[in-house]
């Protein structure tokens, strides 16, 4: 072969044997013949990882065997030609580019984030809408890192930062911080050329991380394997079970601990304005986002809703960092207990014609409220600090006789005006002018506890309409479809917020 440099302006004449079909830059960068990680380059024509570029590499040994000569660095996404090595600069190139290494702008952000974009081959998809690979047992931790990229602000910061920055000092040391935030940008990556995501390396980093606590293989290798389930400090677990709720708290106690070590700075300026006194400096993106608090109730307190007296009580002249007592409790999820199903008091009829009549139990999630805050039996606190975004768990899943239990309790929740007033501690009703939430997410549990799967229903804010995501399934549903599932976990949104 001769000499060839695209700096003289020559095209290069191998673009067409580049195979978008078969690329995907979401599992292990490591070359498929040595399995080392340094300087590996992905074949652009088979899709396979090998290390190098020079005359003794592996990369170099294939552009000369099969005469595969295009190859992309997986570490800052130069594209070279191979044997002659030269670098590529071919604006047809920039979407193989952008799909390795997602950018995204403040014009992206703020004003064409939810702009429909297509597959290497045509097929439309929404981003922020995609389907998540399943390896087995990861369907839980795809619908957490779904939801939590609903959270605006925290997933306009991982959109924000320039993960694949070339300044050593502004690079993540933290392998799962960096994955996580990795993963929200390829879930909202327009250029993403499959349109779904495989979270390959979050899964393998999460199991590591947490000391296998979070095992997402369908065959466990622990010593508890023969067992229906385990229970431990992170939940009820099973061999085929991960509970999303154990995985949300673990992982939301992880980030704020490690963006305070490696953003604190830089979150900043995408920390919501709270309170007026509050100084920003010394808050945590995450807490000021889904953080709320409660408050022991005021002494001869009735156990039953407010009454308008109640507002008499309020100490309007105080900041609410005077008022807070040393009683407060923080909590990033309220958590509702669902009766027993022979305790619920209402249900929907699925009884076919000639057939066999079943009720499925149903209940308003305004009981479980009442029940959580006014029972005689119940919390002595209230409300003191209602969150941005609200996140409700339903204690579906329970132990019982050595066995994993599920109640399978419908919950009926508004999708729109979810109102808490009546459940703010009366000296507080001040610092909570905003009492409603809008609904933007939801978990729900499909089938046994044996064989099923979690699924997420999600918000388009745009088109207004509500997406269901089932590993890498994606279509729309009916709001009143997502009444219809054993919800999990659900995420409100204060309705003053854009």
């Amino acid at each position: 072969m001769g000499d060839h440099s695209e700096k003289d302006g020559e095209r290069c004449p191998y673009l067409s044997s580049i195979k978008r079909s078969v690329l995907d830059f979401d599992y292990e960068k490591i070359c498929s013949v040595t399995l080392r990680e340094e300087h590996i380059y992905c074949c652009l024509v088979c899709g396979i990882n090998y290390q190098g570029k020079g005359k003794d590499s592996i990369a170099y040994k294939h552009s000369l065997e099969l005469r595969h000569h295009l190859f992309i660095n997986l570490t800052n996404s130069s594209i070279i030609c191979l044997p002659n090595d030269y670098e590529i600069y071919e604006h047809s190139l920039e979407d193989i580019k952008g799909y390795l290494q997602p950018r995204f702008n403040s014009e992206i952000i703020s004003s064409s984030l939810y702009d429909v974009s297509r597959t290497f081959d045509g097929i439309e998809f929404f981003p922020g809408f995609i389907g998540l690979s399943n390896f087995g047992n990861n369907d839980s931790l795809n619908s957490i890192i779904l939801i939590l990229s609903r959270i605006t602000e925290f997933r306009d910061l991982c959109l924000s930062y320039q993960l694949y920055s070339k300044e050593i000092e502004k690079r993540i040391p933290d392998p799962l911080l960096f994955s996580i935030i990795e993963s929200i940008q390829k879930i909202y990556n327009p250029n993403n050329l499959k349109g779904k995501f495989s979270p390959y390396n979050l899964v393998k980093i999460i199991e590591k991380k947490s000391n296998g606590k979070f095992s997402f293989s369908k065959i466990s290798n622990s010593s508890t394997s023969s067992n229906s389930f385990i229970q431990s400090n992170v939940g009820i677990q099973s061999s085929t079970l991960i509970d999303p709720m154990a995985l949300f708290s673990w992982i939301i106690y992880y980030l704020k601990k490690k963006i305070d070590k490696y953003l604190r700075k830089f979150q900043i300026k995408f920390i919501p304005d709270i309170q007026k006194d509050a100084n920003k400096s010394h808050m945590n993106i995450i807490d000021a986002c889904i953080r709320g608090e409660l408050n022991k109730k005021p002494s001869k307190y009735p156990n039953n809703k407010k009454s308008e007296s109640s507002a008499d009580n309020l100490m309007g002249s105080k900041k609410y960092s005077e008022l807070k007592s040393a009683e407060s409790t923080c909590f990033n999820c309220l958590s509702l207990t669902l009766p027993s199903i022979i305790e619920t008091t209402m249900g929907i009829s699925n009884s076919a014609q000639g057939g066999e009549d079943k009720t499925i139990s149903q209940i308003p999630i305004y009981q479980l409220l009442d029940s959580k805050f006014f029972s005689s039996s119940s919390s002595s606190q209230l409300i003191s600090k209602l969150p941005y975004y609200l996140f409700i768990h339903f204690s579906r899943f329970s132990k019982a006789n050595l066995n994993l239990e599920k109640n399978k309790t419908l919950v009926f929740f508004p999708l729109i005006d979810l109102d808490l007033s009546s459940y703010i501690h009366p000296d507080y009703i001040s610092f909570n002018p905003c009492t409603k939430y809008n609904l933007i997410a939801n978990i729900s549990h499909k089938g046994t506890i044996n064989s099923g799967k979690f699924i997420t229903q999600l918000l388009h804010p745009t088109r207004n309409e509500w997406i269901e995501i089932e590993d890498i399934n994606v279509k729309v549903v009916l709001p009143q479809e997502i009444l219809l599932n054993e919800t999990y976990i659900i995420v409100y949104k204060r309705s003053d917020l854009i």
